[in-house]
């Protein structure tokens, strides 16, 4: 995968930009999504995931990380155990990460991955929404994992970054994940 790749371009709204450097991005959630086909016996691909359980991980709690900093749920063991007890259905996984612009950083820089683990299948912009006071949330997804390796592979970092129009970076997040152990394991 070529990295940077860009997610999110600049919201066309000149009435919202400002001269003051924007805020770099904010991951607010982690979430790791297991789901079935859209049929019994189909299975999981594309947009055709049927979402069953989300397990979300703490960001920004304190004493939510062990001393290590990286954010730890053992997802490859949790899709093994449902595909080892489903009775007809095929499950698959993919990772979720949200991450929030302010109005004048949406307005003024686009939004890129910046780094990714080499393994994690076509990561992209899943959906946007709408913040208070003209920001968004977008939530960047993982193409769907279909065996508990292909989950562990997810695992590394993630940053997301802001450029300028001319490729000047404006600010990033990182987020370090483990996708084989249970925190404070």
């Amino acid at each position: 995968m070529t990295m940077p790749r860009l997610v999110a371009p600049r919201l066309d709204d000149p009435a919202t930009a400002q001269a003051a450097p924007p805020d770099p991005p904010v991951l607010v959630a982690i979430r790791c999504v297991f789901g079935v086909g859209a049929e019994p016996g189909a299975s999981p691909d594309g947009d055709g995931l049927r979402p069953v359980y989300r397990v979300e991980l703490p960001v920004n709690a304190p004493g939510s990380l062990d001393a290590d900093g990286v954010h730890e749920f053992d997802a490859a063991s949790l899709l093994d155990a449902l595909q080892t007890r489903a009775c007809g259905r095929a499950w698959a996984m993919r990772l979720e990460l949200d991450v929030a612009q302010t109005a004048s950083a949406a307005a003024q820089v686009d939004l890129y991955l910046e780094a990714a683990p080499d393994e994690a299948p076509s990561p992209r912009m899943l959906h946007t929404m709408a913040l208070p006071g003209g920001g968004r949330c977008l939530t960047l997804g993982t193409g769907l994992v279909h065996t508990p390796a292909a989950a562990a592979r997810l695992a590394g970092t993630y940053v997301i970054g802001h450029r300028s129009g001319d490729g000047v970076q404006h600010g990033s997040c990182h987020v370090a994940l483990g996708l084989t152990e249970f925190e404070f394991e």
